[in-house]
Protein backbone atom coordinates (compact mmCIF):
# COMPACT_ATOMS: atom_id res chain seq x y z
CA UNK A 1 0.00 0.00 0.00
CA UNK A 2 2.53 2.49 0.64
CA UNK A 3 4.11 2.10 -2.85
CA UNK A 4 1.15 2.77 -4.26
CA UNK A 5 -0.08 -0.67 -5.34
CA UNK A 6 -3.50 -0.03 -4.18
CA UNK A 7 -4.78 -3.16 -6.06
CA UNK A 8 -1.95 -5.80 -4.91
CA UNK A 9 -2.35 -4.63 -1.35
CA UNK A 10 -6.90 -4.91 -1.51
CA UNK A 11 -6.10 -8.95 -2.64
CA UNK A 12 -3.51 -9.42 0.31
CA UNK A 13 -5.41 -7.83 2.53
CA UNK A 14 -8.98 -9.61 1.22
CA UNK A 15 -7.36 -12.95 1.27
CA UNK A 16 -6.26 -12.03 5.22
CA UNK A 17 -9.34 -11.09 6.10
CA UNK A 18 -11.26 -14.42 4.39
CA UNK A 19 -8.61 -16.94 5.99
CA UNK A 20 -7.42 -15.05 8.85
CA UNK A 21 -8.02 -17.54 12.24
CA UNK A 22 -6.87 -14.61 14.84
CA UNK A 23 -8.60 -11.89 16.11
CA UNK A 24 -5.54 -9.41 16.02
CA UNK A 25 -4.83 -10.58 12.50
CA UNK A 26 -8.54 -9.96 11.57
CA UNK A 27 -8.76 -6.47 13.18
CA UNK A 28 -5.58 -5.58 11.81
CA UNK A 29 -6.52 -6.28 8.06
CA UNK A 30 -9.44 -4.42 8.71
CA UNK A 31 -7.85 -1.66 9.92
CA UNK A 32 -5.52 -1.54 7.05
CA UNK A 33 -8.27 -2.24 4.63
CA UNK A 34 -10.04 0.71 6.04
CA UNK A 35 -7.43 2.95 5.43
CA UNK A 36 -7.09 1.92 1.76
CA UNK A 37 -10.75 2.69 1.32
CA UNK A 38 -9.98 5.63 2.30
CA UNK A 39 -6.97 6.72 0.65
CA UNK A 40 -8.95 5.49 -2.68
CA UNK A 41 -12.29 8.04 -1.77
CA UNK A 42 -14.67 4.90 -0.47
CA UNK A 43 -15.52 6.41 2.40
CA UNK A 44 -18.40 3.89 2.97
CA UNK A 45 -16.62 1.15 2.13
CA UNK A 46 -13.70 2.65 4.82
CA UNK A 47 -16.66 3.00 7.90
CA UNK A 48 -18.04 -0.14 7.21
CA UNK A 49 -14.33 -2.15 7.79
CA UNK A 50 -13.71 0.59 10.71
CA UNK A 51 -16.58 -0.32 12.22
CA UNK A 52 -16.10 -3.93 11.70
CA UNK A 53 -12.72 -3.83 13.10
CA UNK A 54 -14.03 -2.12 16.21
CA UNK A 55 -16.43 -4.34 16.74
CA UNK A 56 -13.97 -7.24 16.32
CA UNK A 57 -11.73 -5.71 18.77
CA UNK A 58 -14.49 -5.15 21.11
CA UNK A 59 -15.58 -8.93 21.19
CA UNK A 60 -12.08 -9.47 22.09
CA UNK A 61 -11.75 -7.61 24.64
CA UNK A 62 -13.95 -9.84 26.40
CA UNK A 63 -14.90 -7.61 29.91
CA UNK A 64 -12.11 -5.86 30.25
CA UNK A 65 -12.64 -2.34 30.39
CA UNK A 66 -9.33 -1.13 27.53
CA UNK A 67 -7.90 -2.41 24.25
CA UNK A 68 -5.39 -1.13 22.34
CA UNK A 69 -6.82 -2.96 19.44
CA UNK A 70 -9.97 -1.24 20.22
CA UNK A 71 -8.00 2.75 20.60
CA UNK A 72 -6.74 2.14 17.05
CA UNK A 73 -9.73 1.15 15.62
CA UNK A 74 -11.62 3.68 17.33
CA UNK A 75 -8.90 6.37 15.42
CA UNK A 76 -9.37 4.61 11.52
CA UNK A 77 -13.35 5.14 12.60
CA UNK A 78 -12.58 8.80 13.75
CA UNK A 79 -10.04 9.54 11.02
CA UNK A 80 -13.31 7.75 7.89
CA UNK A 81 -15.62 10.26 10.01
CA UNK A 82 -13.58 13.09 9.56
CA UNK A 83 -13.30 12.59 6.04
CA UNK A 84 -16.91 12.17 5.75
CA UNK A 85 -17.41 15.55 7.28
CA UNK A 86 -18.52 14.12 10.51
CA UNK A 87 -17.09 16.12 13.42
CA UNK A 88 -19.19 14.98 16.25
CA UNK A 89 -18.75 11.51 15.15
CA UNK A 90 -14.98 11.94 14.26
CA UNK A 91 -14.77 13.99 17.86
CA UNK A 92 -16.33 10.53 19.90
CA UNK A 93 -14.17 8.40 17.89
CA UNK A 94 -10.65 10.15 18.84
CA UNK A 95 -12.25 10.60 22.55
CA UNK A 96 -12.49 6.68 22.72
CA UNK A 97 -9.44 6.35 20.86
CA UNK A 98 -7.38 8.08 23.81
CA UNK A 99 -9.49 6.64 26.47
CA UNK A 100 -8.54 2.91 25.11
CA UNK A 101 -4.88 3.79 24.06
CA UNK A 102 -3.93 6.14 27.42
CA UNK A 103 -4.72 2.73 29.71
CA UNK A 104 -2.67 0.37 27.45
CA UNK A 105 0.25 1.84 25.62
CA UNK A 106 2.70 3.98 26.88
CA UNK A 107 2.64 7.59 27.22
CA UNK A 108 4.72 8.64 24.12
CA UNK A 109 3.32 5.63 21.74
CA UNK A 110 2.74 7.34 18.65
CA UNK A 111 -0.62 6.23 18.33
CA UNK A 112 -1.83 8.14 21.55
CA UNK A 113 -0.19 11.13 20.85
CA UNK A 114 -1.59 11.46 17.43
CA UNK A 115 -5.11 10.56 19.10
CA UNK A 116 -4.49 13.33 21.66
CA UNK A 117 -3.78 15.52 19.57
CA UNK A 118 -7.08 15.07 17.15
CA UNK A 119 -8.97 14.94 20.35
CA UNK A 120 -8.52 18.05 21.25
CA UNK A 121 -9.84 19.68 17.72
Amino acid sequence: MSQGRFADARASLDAVIANSKTVQVTNEALRTRAELNLKEGKLAAAEADARQALAVAQQAQGGLPYSDRTGMAWMVLGEVQTQRGEGAGAAKAFHAAVENLSNTVDADHPMLLRAQLLARD
